[in-house]
């Protein structure tokens, strides 16, 4: 390209010097130097003419070089490597008319440069393809294709030029190319050689890569495989060496590339010399032929390196001798089982051995393969070593052997194969006549007749096939049919095991259902028993296939069906009685409460899972009819309907039973012992209030609310009694409820109570069970004795007999804070003496009783184990140990309180006196003379009991101490500072009693005026009581309290007044009067307040019933509680019987007794429009009857002045129901009935058939209208009736 951009430039150049030259001012300087002769004209001229023949040249060059120039640039700018070659011919063909045409253009010289620019291309070209920075990185054989396609194509460069040289000696030979070709190719020879180099370093790349992958076997495996890592290292150590070389190993006037390159051959040949001996020890520990070749294998191009096959000649030689050995074995093994294998092993037999399930003769030829296999398989891995050996003796011996041995079984084999195809013809005749099926008379059943032998020539066949054999026309031909007689021989052994199983596995309930078709199928059957034979056509054989094919399948379907449906309901049914419908999640005693959270918990789920398996029988039974497409009124079906609603209350029973069992294995003592559990439940012993205090367990063990047997059984839920009783009753009637959580099969309504009621092994269970209960209530009953004796400590009232013993024991008993015993005085009792101190001996006898007492319950055990019950005593326990205590507290208390109230008395009384006492009243002032007055009465009262009292509370204080309970300091104190403040007041008593004398004796007459006074007026108020107090049912609840409220007033005002004379009475010693009318006005008044109480209380209790909508009346509720305010009202006192507003309320409570009873029978939901307008009329008022509809409407009709009549409409009401409810079932089933015409035998005259369902449906139906006809509520309906 360089020398055609040249002469283009020259040949420029010279044009525009030219233009120069012969232009007008240069041919007149010419023309002038010409005219003077001028020694410069000739230069001159000889200098243009030459410019003028180097202008010529290079014109003529340009024109020869510029066809060249597209050439040169598609060399350059290819990214195609490919089409690289594709240049040289024209190029080269070019230069060639270059050289025969051009004039100045055909010298060895300038050819040599433009070849010279080729082959510089050409080497740009393939080193960008080669890519020397990644030729170490990619994969070595990419690698190596990118080298062997840069070598083609600069080999390809210089074939095309020998080509062309060699038609330029033929087309010029008075100027061939005369070139240097080691000259004009120097630059690509030496390219070539570096690739040629780099090509090897490659491949010894590929080849030491083998060494990654390298895992050698035999005893030395582990230590030889060590070894070639150790190379394969080393080798990459080396390859990195040219990885980071630093320069580009594709430039060829680098010239550290022969240094290394030598260096790394040195390195590959040590590295080879060490794999070579490794070689060596790796062929030594090989035992078999078979791991030899294995070990070739691993190590493949790696052993025709020179410096490995060298090592291992000796080795090769012992190869073949080795292989053969196993040629001779394979002879051996062919001459000792080719006429008799396996002898003494189960499967010996006369000829060659065979695979399993492979027929004898080409099952004979694999055998004979195998061991052509078994000698050509080595072969291939030996070939290698045969190449390098190939001139020694064992080599040839090798070969000779293994020509005759190869050559000996392929007789064997054609020999054998030649014998079978003689046979094929004989078989084919005889066994194809026969027919197509055979039956066994005994069983009914059938069996496909498709003969063995058959069946054998087409495996052989088959496997010939497989081998490639040339199979005889006649047993091909059958051959060709083997899928056909594959599909119907498949397709009648499918036939036949569903009728078969059919057979065998039809119940004698489902036959009559499948009776017609099964005597479809015996009939189509008997042509393949009798007509049709196996060489008959194939339309035929293939019709009745088909069409016995279908009948089965549709009847196998069917019976599928059935028998899927029934296994469903028997897995239904399964699955809840596989698990108790009570469970015990975990081996631990559970507290009641917390067990039957659970037990609730999974009861609900269980109870959705019956519920949900129970509609799946119905959905599976109706399943099974829509398969059958048969009536439900059909003998047959009902039969079957029968026959599953068995099973049904089987698994029902089932169900339950496993549900008891479980339960007596945890309430059984020897189940409890065999499985080693802990008690089921947990019971507390407690000292509970009951009204009053007993020992009693938590929950209790017997059943608190009573509900018979049977009603366990038949009710939704049993009573939930929080009792052990109650919850073991609670568990079996979880059990029984689940016959109303599904449907019974045999009719629409109904569940199966009674089967399960009547089942002997439920009730047999049911009654174990309760038999354990009752026994472990015994036994933990018996755990109360202990404690039941000490029922003294809660029964009776610590203070009531405290206070009775201290009055039997003749002790004083004292009364609050001591302010009772002033009291006294002030009302003119007598003081306690001082022999009522407490008798110390006995009290210290009393509390160590209790503390022993205390002490004996301590000691009892915590707790007991009774079977299934684990009883807790530590309630009771310690109840019962504070109890004792508190026995013992009250005594000890009540000597503290004593002490502390007559000090605390004989401190405030002293204090009270001296206060009194202080100044003298004056002769006008009564209210001072009486209170003087009676601080003297005081004194004179308490000065026995005060004077002798503060020893015995020094000794009380001691026998306290005794036992733990030490008095305040502050009480101590008092004790020492009472005597002193005592003696002090009653000096001051005496001084105050001889001034107080003469004014005592006038207020005496005073007190007896005022007396009869207050007697005059006491008879008057009674009077107006009587007459103005609201005893009158008419008065109304508010006009009644009003009046309550003042007469309680009025009574307070004379009380008040009655109290203050009497209190005057003592103190100036009048003779006392009781005011006895006042007490009984009080009573009389309060017993009106409690009955008009009660009489609020019903008239709210009534107002709500009479605002309750219709829709939400719950009169089991409003029942109830009316008697219950009936009951109250009885107890009531009996002075108020007499009294009206008494009698106003149990008229009402009577009225509304009698209408909720009648409300409730109006509920009934047969109750229609009709019905409501006959009770309107009845009793004589009418209603709206809608959804605002409230219960005072029905009030209002005054329901118990019509008893009989409101009874009479509820009566007809039920009974219409059930008369509506009996025609629109009977209706329901004659709609699915009909009527069906059949020709009569011989005359052909359509008769009405007599279906059996229409005629028993006709005797039941026409027995219950006869029944409806004699119900005298039949009016309404008697025109259907009749009709």
């Amino acid at each position: 390209m360089k020398g055609v951009e040249f002469w283009v430039e020259k040949a420029g150049n010279l044009e525009r010097i030219m233009q120069q030259l012969e232009g007008s001012n240069i041919r007149k300087v010419m023309k002038v130097l010409e005219m003077t002769k001028s020694p410069y004209f000739t230069a001159f001229s000889s200098l243009v003419t030459e410019v003028r023949a180097a202008q010529a040249e290079a014109a003529d060059n340009v024109k020869f070089l510029n066809p060249l120039v597209p050439y040169f640039k598609d060399l350059r700018g290819l990214d195609d490597f490919d089409e690289v070659p594709k240049l040289f011919p024209p190029i080269m063909h070019l230069l060639l008319m270059v050289w025969k045409h051009s004039k100045y253009y055909n010298t060895p010289p300038c050819m040599a440069v433009l070849i010279c620019e080729i082959c510089n291309d050409v080497i740009d070209q393939s080193q960008n393809h080669i890519n020397s920075a990644t030729l170490f990185e990619d994969d070595p054989p990419e690698a190596i294709a990118r080298l062997d396609k840069a070598l083609r194509v600069c080999a390809e460069l210089k074939s095309v030029y020998y080509e062309y040289n060699m038609k330029a000696s033929t087309e010029c030979p008075d100027n061939p190319w005369k070139f240097q070709n080691t000259a004009l190719f120097a630059r690509l020879d030496a390219f070539l050689e570096r690739c040629y180099d780099l090509l090897d370093l490659i491949k010894t790349v590929t080849h030491f890569n083998r060494l990654e992958r390298v895992d050698i076997g035999g005893n030395k495996g582990h230590e030889l495989t060590t070894y070639v890592a150790d190379v394969y290292r080393n080798f990459l150590a080396e390859l990195n060496k040219w990885k980071t070389c630093g320069y580009d190993i594709l430039d060829i006037s680098e010239a550290k590339f022969a240094s290394d390159f030598s260096s790394f051959s040195q390195a590959i040949k040590r590295l080879e010399q060490i794999l070579g001996g490794i070689l060596n020890m790796g062929f030594d520990d090989c035992s078999t032929i078979t791991s030899a070749f294995k070990l070739i294998d691993s190590f493949a191009d790696l052993l025709e390196r020179d410096f490995i096959q060298s090592d291992l000649e000796s080795k090769h030689v012992a190869l073949i001798k080795q292989y053969g050995n196993e040629l001779k074995e394979v002879q051996e093994l062919f001459n000792n089982n080719k006429s008799r294998s396996n002898v003494g092993k189960h499967f010996e037999r006369d000829g060659p051995p065979v695979y399993t399930n492979m027929p004898p003769v080409s099952g004979a030829l694999s055998w004979v393969q195998g061991l052509i296999f078994r000698m050509e398989a080595p072969m291939k891995s030996l070939r290698v070593v045969m190449d390098i050996m190939h001139d020694s003796d064992e080599a040839k011996d090798v070969s000779r052997m293994h020509e005759s041995i190869s050559s000996v079984l392929k007789a064997f084999e054609a020999e054998m194969f030649n014998k079978w195809a003689t046979t094929v013809d004989e078989t084919l005749n005889e066994k194809l006549t026969l027919p197509l099926l055979t039956k066994d008379e005994a069983t009914n059943e059938v069996a496909v007749n498709f003969d063995p032998k058959l069946i054998k020539l087409l495996n052989e066949v088959k496997y010939f096939v497989i081998q490639k054999k040339d199979v005889p026309e006649v047993a091909n031909s059958l051959y060709q049919k083997a899928e056909l007689f594959r599909v119907q021989t498949g397709n009648l052994e499918l036939m036949r095991g569903n009728y078969n199983w059919m057979l065998q596995n039809l119940l004698d309930v489902e036959k009559p259902l499948l009776k017609a078709q099964m005597k479809t199928i015996d009939q189509v059957l008997t042509r393949g028993l009798d007509k049709l034979k196996w060489k008959s056509p194939e339309s035929e054989k293939s019709a009745f296939v088909d069409e016995v094919m279908e009948l089965v399948r549709e009847a196998h379907g069917i019976l599928v069906s059935l028998k899927s449906n029934m296994k469903g309901v028997e897995a239904v049914l399964k699955k809840w009685s596989d698990n108790p419908l009570l469970v015990r999640r975990a081996a631990k005693t559970y507290m009641p409460d917390v067990f039957m959270e659970e037990h609730g918990q999974q009861l609900d789920v269980r109870y959705k899972e019956i519920t949900d398996g129970g509609k799946e029988i119905h959905n599976l039974l109706l399943e099974s009819n829509q398969v059958l497409k048969v009536s439900k009124g059909a003998p047959a079906w009902r039969s079957y309907v029968e026959f599953i609603n068995n099973m049904f209350i089987d698994g029902v029973s089932a169900t339950i039973i496993a549900s008891l069992k479980f339960v007596l294995s945890l309430i059984d003592p020897a189940a409890i012992a065999a499985s080693e559990n802990p008690p089921l439940l947990e019971v507390k012993l407690e000292l509970q209030d009951n009204s009053p205090l007993e020992v009693s367990f938590s929950p209790p063990l017997d059943v608190v609310v009573v509900k018979r047997r049977d009603s366990i059984k038949a009710e939704g839920k049993a009573a939930d009694a929080k009792s052990i009783t109650g919850y073991v009753t609670r568990w079996i009637s979880d059990f029984y409820n689940i016959v109303k959580l599904v449907k019974r099969l045999d009719r629409q309504e109904g569940d199966f109570v009674k089967e399960m009621e009547d089942d002997e092994t439920v009730r047999y269970y049911v009654h174990r069970i309760m038999c354990e209960v009752e026994a472990s209530a015994q036994a933990c009953h018996e755990l109360c004795t202990p404690f039941v004796a000490h029922k003294g400590l809660w029964l009776k009232d610590i203070k009531t007999s405290l206070q009775a013993w201290l009055e039997e024991s003749a002790v004083a008993v004292p009364h609050g804070d001591g302010t009772e015993a002033l009291s006294a005085a002030a009302e003119g009792e007598r003081a306690p003496a001082p022999s009522d101190f407490p008798n110390l001996i006995q009290f210290d006898e009393r509390i160590l009783h209790y503390k022993a007492v205390e002490e004996a319950i301590r000691a009892m055990p915590p707790q007991s184990f009774q079977g299934w019950l684990k009883v807790d005593a530590r309630p009771v326990k310690n109840a019962l140990a504070t109890w004792a205590g508190k026995w013992s507290l009250a005594h000890t208390d009540h000597l503290k309180n004593f002490i502390s109230n007559r000090l605390t008395s004989l401190e405030k009384f002293c204090a009270e006196v001296d206060a009194g006492l202080a100044e003298t009243p004056e002769d006008h002032d009564a209210k001072a003379l009486i209170d003087a007055m009676t601080h003297v009465r005081n004194v004179r009262m308490k000065q026995d009991s005060f004077d002798t009292m503060f020893d015995p509370l020094k000794s009380t204080i001691t026998l306290l101490k005794k036992h733990n309970i030490v008095m305040s300091d502050t009480v101590l104190e008092e004790l020492e500072q009472a005597p002193f403040k005592w003696e002090n007041t009653k000096k001051t008593t005496l001084n105050a009693r001889e001034v107080l004398g003469p004014l005592q004796s006038l207020q005496q007459e005073k007190v007896k005026e005022e007396v009869e006074e207050f007697k005059e007026k006491i008879v008057g108020f009674v009077a107006k009581f009587k007459a103005e107090a609201p005893f009158q049912y008419a008065t109304g609840l508010d006009a009644a309290y009003k009046l309550l409220d003042e007469w309680n007033l009025a009574l307070d005002d004379i009380e008040t007044e009655a109290k203050r004379l009497t209190s005057e009475m003592e103190l100036f010693e009048v003779q006392v009067i009781n005011f006895r009318e006042i007490a009984e006005c009080r009573k009389s008044l309060k017993f009106l307040k409690i009955v008009w109480d009660h009489v609020q209380l019903v008239q709210e209790i009534f107002t709500s019933y009479k605002n309750t909508l219709w829709a939400r009346v719950d009169t089991d509720m409003m029942i109830d509680e009316t008697k219950k305010l009936q009951k109250e009202i009885k107890g009531l006192p009996r002075q108020a019987v007499k009294w009206d507003v008494y009698q106003g309320l149990t008229t009402a409570m009577s009225e509304m007794a009698i209408d909720l009873p009648l409300i409730q029978d109006l509920r009934d939901d047969a109750m229609r429009e009709r019905h409501w307008q006959k009770l309107m009329a009845t009793c004589g008022k009418s209603f709206i009857l809608d959804d605002k509809l409230q219960l005072e409407s029905l009030l209002l009709l005054e329901l118990h002045r019509f008893q009989d009549g409101v009874s009479e409409v509820v009566e007809q009401a039920r009974a219409e129901i059930k008369l509506e409810a009996q025609l629109k079932k009977i209706a329901h089933t004659w709609s699915g009935l009909g009527l069906e015409y059949a020709p009569f035998k011989n005359t052909g005259v359509q008769i009405l058939q007599q279906p059996p369902e229409v005629y028993e449906a006709l005797d039941d139906n026409e027995v219950a209208l006869q029944n409806m006809m004699g119900n005298r509520f039949m009016g309404f309906f008697e025109t259907q009736i009749t009709d």
